[in-house]
């Protein structure tokens, strides 16, 4: 179902201390007076959230019919609108909680969003992320984190994976040719969008990919990621 009006509001309130005021005639939800989100422009049936550059390009990536810069110079500085009629909550609440975050005083932040941790498996077997963070933990100087208001992973403070806005799709570090090998021998599971296109990086179909390949994959990229001395104690420690 289109995501409604209400709907955005109830979202936005359900931010820790966010209220709702108004603003050069549209409603506009904030956090300690600062503003994080809007509705109604550029007409009832759009919102807006206040976002980083980097974070706008990679809403807008995973959903680009929900997502797209506000025209002129605050779409440059990574206002974005939402099209409701297209959004959904699942969808919309990663980028809410982001705006939020990117003005909400560090006291405030609430925990990482569960409701993103849930993946359907498919009869090939599949992975949730919950079970991906377990096998993840298993390695040194891994921790749970969060990256653009989604779960991440990363290794001793660096990025290594995150969970993506559909909750279904894991973005992990690897290298280019192992990239290719697992999108030619698996590409049901294995594929990229144009935003990863120059990066070392792949995404993953948690509900198709198996255990024993999500374990391969979490390897290769702790060692792509891990300082070599770490990579060096943990081959001696095996």
């Amino acid at each position: 179902m289109p995501l409604t009006v209400d709907a955005f509001r109830r979202l936005a309130l359900g931010l820790p201390e966010a209220v709702e005021q108004g603003h050069m005639g549209h409603p506009d939800f904030r956090v300690r007076g600062k503003i994080f989100a809007t509705l109604g422009y550029p007409d009832g049936g759009w919102g807006m959230v206040k976002l980083t550059r980097e974070q706008q390009q990679a809403f807008v990536d995973t959903a680009p019919k929900v997502f797209m810069a506000v025209k002129g110079g605050w779409g440059l500085k990574g206002a974005t609108n939402v099209k409701l009629r297209a959004a959904s909550a699942r969808v919309l609440q990663p980028a809410l909680q982001t705006a939020w975050r990117n003005v909400a005083p560090k006291s405030l932040a609430p925990a990482p969003l569960k409701t993103q941790t849930k993946t359907k498996a498919s009869k090939r077997g599949g992975v949730s992320y919950d079970a991906v963070c377990q096998m993840a933990l298993e390695y040194p100087g891994m921790e749970e984190s969060t990256s653009y208001g989604t779960p991440s992973l990363k290794v001793f403070g660096k990025f290594m994976a995150r969970l993506k806005e559909d909750g279904e799709t894991l973005a992990i570090r690897v290298g280019f040719e192992e990239r290719q090998k697992r999108m030619n021998d698996d590409p049901a599971t294995f594929y990229i969008t144009d935003h990863y296109a120059n990066y070392p990086a792949v995404l993953i179909r948690l509900r198709t990919v198996t255990r024993k390949v999500m374990r391969e994959i979490l390897e290769i990229a702790w060692r792509s990621v891990a300082p070599k001395r770490a990579v060096a104690d943990f081959d001696r420690a095996r």
